[in-house]
């Protein structure tokens, strides 16, 4: 088990990838990422970020209704410092699969 401690950047859904999302976060020093929809009424987003692990920041999803209490407090005019933790369980791996095509009347 791999414990890392710091900062969880908290990154809204957007035009970029989630890959792209998490590198960021990374490149600014934090040590995971939580990216929520920003779509309301969607739930969460289901979605793989980047399979090379060593170019990201473990990445959980959330839905926009469960950021928004988090996104108005750290947007208040004063600001407070949120403790949390992120705790993330994945695995990478190759498998072989197959996907089937087929047509019909």
């Amino acid at each position: 088990m791999l414990i890392l401690l710091g900062k969880i950047a908290l990154v809204s859904r957007g035009t970029c990838t989630f890959a792209i999302k998490s590198q960021q976060a990374l490149n600014a020093g934090a040590a995971g990422a939580i990216i929520y929809n920003n779509v309301a009424n969607q739930g969460v987003i289901s979605s793989r970020v980047n399979v090379n692990v060593t170019q990201n920041v473990p990445t959980a999803f959330i839905s926009l209704e469960s950021a928004l209490p988090l996104v108005q407090r750290l947007n208040s005019t004063t600001p407070e410092i949120i403790q949390a933790s992120l705790s993330i369980s994945s695995e990478v791996k190759d498998v072989q699969s197959a996907n089937v095509i087929a047509q019909t009347r």
